[in-house]
Parts: structure tokens; C-alpha cells; sequence
């Protein structure tokens, strides 16, 4: 089981951070929530949107969400454009197909959104291809696809891996930027914590599948409770500090095809104590800051 009773939401014009290490289901997540899980995935328990009850759709209709109101940007840009393709034909098909355009406008309204995500001299560069643009363009260029259609909800899958420091730093403004013109949701998907610090409202740290911790970015940053998301900061070198040495978390991450009755993280845990094996924690505390586990909140 990828993933095992995760609870997330998300409000209009927020950045929700979902934090943990390769494997750990974020991913998953946002597929089972874009109906995009491979064949072998069942999605089980309840996706709301707007009120609306959208698991279990019929494939049209969920399609028809992902093409007017909910988008995702994928790792990978170079694997998610057709490399035989110019830019212009792949982000135009989209318009005229869902927003029933003639060609015209639709390459008008491409260029427009080209602009929008700083891509230079648009209105040539729309007819180049994949391969002739930098992984940070593409990734804008992705960015840009997925906005076309102003979604209320952007999934965003580590947008920035693989991309030097500035260009990282250019996309996180870029998404600053439509989620305060557009007033879009976006739901982040990173490891990395410095972008989370510098974008996110609300934090969901996941491991093996589960959420140890949520909360405001403030709270979980300056208070963590889980003893996982104190190892995660821990783990993040610091240029403030004299003691020159990086702190890895010891072991190594459970198998998710063999659940554990207790916490997940206790086999890598300092903390650890009867309980944590025995029981799954509860999760304790609301909104603006919850954990699960056993340890006291002063610990």
C-alpha cells in the first residue's frame, strides 16, 4: 500500500507542501487525486472537490476536471513534451479541443501565456522544439501549458528538480506569481525544504504513505513535534552553524508492501518506546498544527 489514510485539503490562493523522501506516496497522492494512478492502483476512501465527491468518476468526467479545473505538472518536462512536436502544436491541440477556439485564437492565447511565464520573444519561440529550449524553459513551458485552462487546483511534482539554483529560484517566484494573480491552489511535492520555506503556507510531512505532521510552514519550521520532521530539519546543512556536519537519518525506510500495526518511522526513531510499535498514533491537534505520535508535545 503506497499510501494509508492520508488526509490533505487545500484552500483557493494557497501553497500546500507535501514534504517526505523518494517513496514515501507523495506522488502517489497527487495521482490518486488527478484519477492518473497506473493500472495496478486503487484509490480507496474519499476525494472531495468543492464538495464534490470525485472518486470513483467515470473517466470522462474526470478528465473533463483535469482539462477545466485541476492541473499537473509533471517532473520531468523533457519525458512529458513529444520531442517530434513544436511547442506550438502541442499547447495549441489542448485550446482548440477543450475551449472550442479556432487556431487563431488559440495561438494567441498560447503566446499570451508564454509571455506570462517569462518565456522571451514568444511569439517566435512557440514554433521551436522541445529539444531546443533549457530545462528551466521547459519547465516553464509546462507551467505555462498547465495554466491555459486557469485551473483552480496546480499539482506541482518537484518542479524544480534538476535545475540549478537560479532557475529553482525563478520558478518559485513564477509560482508565486499565479497564485496571486489567479488566486490558484497549488499543491507542492518536493524534498526540498528551502523551497518549502520559501513558498508554502501549510506543510503535510509523509512518511511511508502516512502524514506524521501538518500545520502552518511556521509552526511545523519553528515547533516541529514528530520526530521525523525534527530529523528532516536536522538533516539540512546550515551556513549559520560552526559544527560542520551533516546528520543523516540512521536506518532505512520500511517496505510499504508490509505494514507495521505502529508508527512507521519507529525502527529510525530515538524516541522510540512500546507503544510506537504496538499502536498507530492518532493524530492530535488541528489545522494550524497536528502530529502523530506517542511522545508528549514538550519531548
Amino acid at each position: 500500500m503506497a499510501v494509508d489514510g492520508a488526509s490533505l485539503d487545500i484552500h483557493p490562493g494557497e501553497v500546500l507542501a507535501v514534504v517526505g523522501e523518494s517513496g514515501s506516496g507523495k506522488s502517489q497522492t497527487a495521482l490518486a487525486v488527478t484519477g492518473l494512478l497506473a493500472r495496478n492502483g486503487t484509490p480507496e476512501g474519499s476525494i472531495l472537490w468543492e464538495g464534490r465527491e470525485i472518486l470513483g468518476l467515470p473517466e470522462h468526467r474526470l478528465a473533463r476536471l483535469r482539462s477545466e479545473e485541476i492541473a499537473m505538472i509533471f517532473q520531468n518536462p523533457m519525458t512529458c513534451l513529444n520531442p517530434y512536436l513544436r511547442i506550438s502544436t502541442q499547447m495549441i491541440e489542448g485550446m482548440t479541443l477543450n475551449r472550442k477556439m479556432t487556431r487563431t485564437q488559440a495561438r494567441s492565447a498560447c503566446i499570451e501565456m508564454l509571455e506570462t511565464v517569462q518565456i522571451a520573444d514568444a511569439g517566435n519561440r512557440i514554433d521551436m522544439y522541445p529539444h531546443e529550449f533549457s530545462g528551466g524553459m521547459l519547465q516553464r513551458i509546462m507551467i505555462a501549458m498547465s495554466l491555459l485552462r486557469r485551473p483552480r487546483l496546480l499539482i506541482a511534482d518537484e518542479p524544480t528538480t534538476a535545475l540549478d539554483v537560479t532557475v529553482q529560484m525563478q520558478i518559485v517566484q513564477l509560482l508565486e506569481h499565479i497564485r496571486r494573480q489567479y488566486d490558484t491552489a497549488i499543491m507542492l511535492i518536493t524534498h526540498d525544504l528551502g523551497l518549502v520555506a520559501s513558498i508554502s503556507d501549510r506543510i503535510s510531512i509523509m512518511y511511508n504513505g502516512q502524514i506524521m505532521e501538518s500545520g502552518l510552514a511556521e509552526n511545523v519550521f519553528s515547533r516541529p513535534r514528530h520526530p521525523y520532521t525534527r530529523a528532516l530539519l536536522d538533516a539540512v546543512p546550515r551556513i549559520d552553524q560552526d559544527e560542520k556536519i551533516l546528520r543523516g537519518i540512521a536506518g532505512d525506510p520500511p517496505d510499504p508492501a508490509s505494514r507495521t500495526p505502529g508508527c512507521p518511522f519507529h525502527s529510525r526513531c530515538a524516541y522510540r518506546m512500546a507503544p510506537c510499535v504496538e499502536h498507530r498514533p492518532d493524530t492530535l491537534g488541528s489545522r494550524e498544527h497536528a502530529h502523530a505520535c506517542h511522545l508528549p508535545d514538550e519531548t
